[in-house]
C-alpha cells in the first residue's frame, strides 16, 4: 500500500515525519513532499491516482481545495486524511468507511498523541456500518449503492437482516439477525447475485484462477474464454484473488495482459510442484509431455490456493484451459486488532 503526505511549512515538515513513521509501522510505502508555489492540484491528482491514502498537514480547506475535483465515487476514491502542523487533529476527509479513513485517522492519532474527529453517523452514534465491517473481513461490495438503505434502518433502530453462505463466527452485533434465505435479506454474503436489487451484495474474494493456454495465444481470446467460463458457472470475475500457472508462463502476453487489466497477482510453479500437488486431476499425457505435469490450471489453482477446493474443474476451449479453486473463507463479526 501507498500513503502519500503533503506539508507546507517547517512545523509541518517535522509532522510529516512523524506520521511517515507511523505510517510506515503499519504497512505503507510512504512518500513525502514540500507543497511548492502552485503545485496543490498537481500533487493531489498524482497522489489520487496512485495512493491507497493521502495525508494534508494543514488546513482543511487547503485538503479540500486540492481533492475537490478529483471524487468519484466511494469504491474508488482513496482515503483522505488531514492533519494539522501541531498534530493535535486527524480528520478523516473522504473515503471514511470503504477507504479505510477513519480506522486509518484513530491508529494515527493514538501514535500521535492528537484526536480523531470522526463525523460519520455510524461511528458517531456505535452503529453496526455494513460497510466497514464488510472491509474489514474482505469482502467485496457489489453494490455500494444500497449501502445507505442499509446504515439508514439501523440509525433508525430498526433491524437488518443478514444471510450469508458462511458461517459466521462470534455474536452478531445489535439489530443484525441473520437469516437462512437470501430472499428478502437486506444483505447477502454470496457468489450469487440477489434476486432483489435492494438488497446490498458482498462476496469474498478469495477464488484462486488456473490457466494453461498454447504459447501466443491472443489476449482477447484468453479474455473472452475467462469471462464466458465464470458467467457459466455464476462465478464473479471478481471474486478472483489469484491467477496462477506454470513457471514456463511466466511471462505469456496473454495472461500478463489479463493480470494487469484486472489488477491481479500471478503466482507461478514449477512442473515438479505441480506434479507433486495432491487431488484428483484431469490428467493429460500430451500436456505431461510437453510441460512436465499432467495438468496445468487445475494443479496450479489448488497449489496457489494451498490445497484449497476445485469449485470448477478443467475447462478447455481452443487452446486455453482454465479452473477455479477457492481458498478457505473466515467470516468474524469482530474484527481482528490490527
Amino acid at each position: 500500500m501507498t500513503a502519500k503526505i503533503l506539508y507546507f511549512s517547517d512545523t509541518g515538515e517535522k509532522t510529516a515525519a512523524r506520521i511517515a513513521s507511523v505510517l510506515s509501522v503499519c504497512g505503507f510505502t510512504v512518500f513525502s513532499s514540500r507543497c511548492v508555489r502552485h503545485g496543490l492540484e498537481d500533487w493531489s491528482k498524482e497522489a489520487f491516482d496512485s495512493a491507497e491514502l493521502l495525508v494534508y498537514v494543514g488546513a482543511c480547506g487547503i485538503a479540500v481545495r486540492g481533492i475537490g475535483r478529483l471524487i468519484r465515487h466511494k469504491t474508488t476514491d482513496p482515503a483522505v486524511l488531514c492533519v494539522d502542523e501541531t498534530a493535535a487533529f486527524v480528520i478523516p476527509l473522504l473515503s471514511g468507511h470503504l477507504g479505510g479513513a477513519n480506522e486509518y485517522a484513530k491508529k494515527l492519532a493514538k501514535q500521535l498523541g492528537a484526536v480523531a474527529v470522526i463525523t460519520t453517523a455510524t461511528d458517531l452514534q456505535n452503529a453496526f456500518a455494513v460497510d466497514t465491517w464488510a472491509k474489514s473481513q474482505g469482502l467485496l461490495i457489489q453494490n455500494p449503492d444500497q449501502i445507505r438503505r442499509v446504515s439508514a434502518k439501523i440509525l433508525k433502530g430498526t433491524s437488518i437482516d443478514l444471510y450469508s453462505d458462511w458461517p459466521i463466527e462470534g455474536t452478531a452485533p445489535t439489530l443484525v439477525h441473520v437469516v437462512s434465505s437470501m430472499n428478502g435479506a437486506d444483505v447477502s454474503i454470496s457468489y450469487q447475485k440477489p434476486m432483489d436489487s435492494k438488497t446490498l451484495w458482498c462476496m469474498p474474494k478469495n477464488l484462486v484462477l488456473g490457466i494453461g493456454c498454447k504459447k501466443n495465444i491472443s489476449s482477447t481470446h484468453l479474455e473472452t474464454v475467462i469471462h464466458e467460463t465464470l458467467k457459466q458457472q455464476t462465478l464473479p470475475l471478481e471474486a478472483i484473488a489469484i491467477v496462477a500457472t506454470i513457471d514456463r508462463k511466466a511471462k505469456e502476453p496473454a495472461i500478463l495482459d489479463f493480470i494487469e487489466r484486472h489488477r491481479l497477482p500471478l503466482r507461478t510453479f514449477s512442473a515438479e510442484e505441480l506434479q507433486a500437488q495432491h487431488g484428483d486431476f484431469k490428467s493429460s499425457a500430451f500436456v505431461k509431455q510437453t510441460v512436465g505435469c499432467d495438468n496445468v490450471c487445475e494443479r496450479s489453482a489448488v497449489c496457489a490456493s494451498k490445497g484449497g477446493e476445485l469449485l470448477l474443474s478443467k475447462v478447455a476451449k481452443k487452446g486455453v484451459t482454465i479452473a477455479v479453486a477457492k481458498q478457505p473463507v473466515r467470516i468474524r463479526w469482530e474484527k481482528e486488532e490490527s
